[in-house]
C-alpha cells in the first residue's frame, strides 16, 4: 500500500537575469558569465563559446576582478 503523504518536486523556477554574454572580438569568442550562488570570493562561471571549437565549453570559476582582468568586462 502506498502512502498518500509522498514528497513531489515541484516545478523548476527559472532564474532570471543570473548569465550574461559577451562578444570578445579580439579571440573571436562569447563568453557566457553566470553569476553563482555561491560566496566565495570566486563567484561566477564563466563558459567559453568560440568560433573554431578549440575551447567550446570549457568552464571556469572566476571572480569579478579576474573577469575584469582576463575580458577587460566590468559586471
Amino acid at each position: 500500500m502506498e502512502s498518500d503523504n509522498q514528497i513531489t518536486p515541484e516545478d523548476p523556477k527559472e532564474m532570471i537575469g543570473a548569465a550574461r554574454t559577451f562578444l570578445v572580438e579580439t579571440e573571436d569568442m562569447c563568453v557566457h558569465i553566470i553569476k553563482t550562488g555561491f560566496s566565495q570570493r570566486k563567484n561566477y562561471l564563466v563558459v567559453y563559446e568560440d568560433a573554431y571549437q578549440q575551447r567550446l565549453g570549457e568552464t571556469e570559476m572566476l571572480s569579478e576582478l579576474d573577469i575584469k582582468k582576463q575580458f577587460g568586462i566590468i559586471l
